[in-house]
């Protein structure tokens, strides 16, 4: 007697040899996670952990965070430069914006009626406040008024409605007839020529400290005798340690007794700031602090002075100042492509500098910036609009965060290291390989300020700085894969499963299942890392199920090169 000859079931097999990034659509392709932490694509197309960060620095209330040649940060008021504490001091208690033009190291209250300070990195006495006052009451210390040429030198003439009589060369002349006006005799021509500039010296004790030679400044209660003329927004002829001179002119020698005198130099106030061609960018949107009026404008320092942002002479290295019509808040601020570039929230304001100085803004329609999302990678920028992230190129923004589903987040903050663009938004940190346009999600550190150069990325954290992808230590990481869809018309089931691995000494990996959308995940394998690499079979017993999803985590770095799947054809029934 003959048994029948059973049939062997036949088995289909999937082997995965790609793993995507991160992706929360309810259909994904395959090799895509909907839930991971800690993975990376730098060993792409392996599933793998991410590089570990270390920490650089460990401080107390991290206010700033800068890069030149190294971290620079602002530690509750101190600022620390190349690991050493310098005497530069910052007031206030709120975020400091850090920017660095040439040598200089500059640091800004943005949003606030603060002066910024700065620091000359290459001369470490070369440090203080952009802006600068000096102010006193007249009847105190009195202030004398008189008329001299560029040089200083005082001249000693009253109006005069005729001309002085028997004039020889050089002879002087005041014209009171009408607008005073200083003539002088030329001999060679016999007439009188008027004198083309004119200079009134300020003289007090001490008025010309901090000041210097080309400051754009603001003088505040001068009161000046009939007929004079000087303009109280100047820019400063000559400086000395007790005298300023400014262009203008006086019927006479005069000293002020009364009210209180100012002379300022001041950086606007600003709400973002930006280096671009030599100069400093900022823009403004809000109540002037002045009088309280609506201030909707972008500013720039004069060329190469950070100092001075309201020197104008009508020359192109003069600061710039320009009104904008559009409407809201600015909610962001960067140089690309080697212009200054200001976004709201749907329009984008790009300024084009001219070396003559006649500076053109370019306004596009188009999704404007969360605060702070800004940053350049691979000659591309990237931001959060609030919803979704986009790349510009130059032509319009272009959503790239699809695979991250619908975001929601009212700030981020943006940093690159060479072609990754990290994201953080509430919710953990995002890494978009810009090459592979693929997203994978890191933890969730509370970063506070990106900083870094071509070669080097650095976050703070409130009270740490840490580089990443600088580390040796390994870092626990899980993936979630999509559902595996096992209903077809021969409900086939999954048998077992093969990972193709190489785990580093010490390291582990666990592999999980939950069937139909179970919130229970089913431990079914455990893989000990001895530095091999190994084919690990794992068996999953069967189960009926209409589908599944895998879940792997493990601690350390695991590569996983292949992930086999192998089905079993059953019946029609349930």
């Amino acid at each position: 007697m003959f048994y029948p000859k059973l049939t062997v079931p036949r088995e289909i097999r999937k082997t995965l040899q790609a793993f995507g990034g991160l992706n929360r659509a309810s259909r994904i392709g395959e090799g895509e996670m909907q839930g991971e932490e800690n993975l990376s694509s730098h060993r792409y197309p392996l599933l793998c952990p991410r590089k570990s960060r270390v920490r650089r620095i460990s401080g107390q209330n991290l206010r700033g965070l800068g890069w030149m040649d190294g971290p620079v940060y602002v530690t509750d008021n101190h600022i620390v430069v190349g690991g050493k504490i310098h005497p530069l001091t910052i007031g206030g208690t709120d975020e400091i914006t850090i920017l660095s033009m040439g040598s200089y190291l500059l640091f800004f209250h943005l949003g606030m009626y603060m002066s910024p300070s700065y620091l000359n990195t290459a001369d470490p006495q070369d440090y203080g406040l952009v802006d600068n006052l000096i102010g006193f009451s007249t009847a105190n210390v009195n202030l004398k008024m008189e008329l001299c040429n560029r040089e200083g030198t005082v001249y000693s003439v009253t109006p005069q409605s005729e001309p002085p009589a028997s004039p020889s060369g050089g002879t002087l002349w005041l014209d009171g007839s009408g607008p005073l006006c200083l003539k002088q005799w030329d001999s060679g021509l016999k007439s009188w020529t008027a004198v083309a500039d004119t200079y009134v010296k300020l003289s007090a004790p001490h008025l010309g400290d901090g000041f210097s030679r080309g400051d754009g400044v603001t003088l505040d209660g001068l009161t000046l005798p009939d007929g004079a003329v000087v303009n109280p927004c100047c820019t400063l002829t000559e400086v000395g340690d007790n005298f300023l001179i400014v262009p203008g002119i006086l019927p006479r020698t005069t000293v002020q007794t009364r009210g209180v005198f100012r002379v300022l130099r001041q950086c606007p106030q600003l709400d973002y700031v930006v280096e671009a061609g030599n100069r400093l960018w900022g823009c403004r949107y809000g109540p002037s602090h002045k009088d309280g009026t609506l201030v909707n404008e972008i500013y720039a320092c004069a060329l190469g002075d950070f100092k001075n942002w309201n020197k104008f002479e009508g020359l192109s290295t003069d600061s710039y100042v320009a009104s904008r019509g559009s409407q809201g808040p600015w909610t962001g601020a960067v140089t690309y492509q080697g212009r200054p570039v200001f976004f709201k929230a749907n329009s984008m304001e790009t300024v084009y500098p001219s070396s003559g100085g006649a500076h053109q803004i370019s306004v596009a329609n188009c999704r404007g910036p969360v605060p702070d999302s800004l940053a350049v990678c691979q000659e591309v920028l990237y931001y959060c609009t609030g919803r979704e992230v986009v790349a510009y190129d130059g032509s319009y923004p272009k959503t790239v965060s699809q695979a991250l589903g619908p975001l929601s987040c009212t700030k981020a903050l943006a940093g690159a290291l060479g072609d990754k663009l990290y994201l953080s938004i509430p919710g953990g940190l995002y890494v978009f390989d810009t090459a592979l346009g693929i997203w994978h999600r890191e933890d969730s550190p509370q970063i506070r300020h990106f900083a870094g150069d071509t070669n080097t990325l650095v976050f703070s954290t409130k009270d740490s700085i840490y580089e990443v992808e600088a580390g040796q230590e390994p870092v626990s990481w899980w993936a979630e894969s999509g559902a595996f869809e096992l209903a077809t018309e021969h409900r086939q089931f999954l048998r077992r499963l093969l990972l193709r691995l190489r785990p580093s000494p010490g390291a582990w990996a666990d592999v999980l299942v939950s069937y139909d959308d179970q919130e229970t995940w089913h431990h079914v394998s455990h893989v000990q890392g001895d530095g091999s690499l190994i084919t690990h079979q794992v068996v999953i017993f069967p189960r009926r199920c209409d589908h599944l999803r895998l879940r792997l985590e493990g601690h350390g770095q695991v590569e996983i090169y292949t992930l086999t799947r192998i089905y079993e054809q059953g019946s029609d029934t349930p």
